[in-house]
């Protein structure tokens, strides 16, 4: 099998799936890029996008990116109160 962070053997289905130590990006890194991609016009022209984005990211470096729930980021990053139902209003989703 060939060096990689994660490889498939298509033929036989099997995956061997351990991620190497030196595979993780420096988060100084996905700022810069998150940062680069946040001034991008598709992103200048939504503030809602950039503040979804940046949670999205921010939680994940931090280690929170199992905790990402539509009511948790509807609350986070739209300002919904704690009543907020993301059954009736699909707030992230849309």
């Amino acid at each position: 099998m060939t060096d990689v962070p994660f490889a498939h053997d298509a033929a036989s289905g099997s995956s061997d799936v351990t991620p190497r130590d030196d595979s993780a990006v420096p988060p100084a890194h996905v700022a810069k890029e998150l940062d680069r991609i946040l001034s991008s016009p598709h992103f200048q022209a939504s503030e809602r996008r950039q503040a979804f984005l940046r949670f999205i990211v921010d939680e994940t470096l931090a280690g929170r990116a199992e905790s990402l729930k539509g009511y948790t980021i509807a609350l986070a990053v739209f300002r919904r109160d704690h009543s907020f139902d993301p059954q009736a209003a699909p707030v992230v989703r849309s």
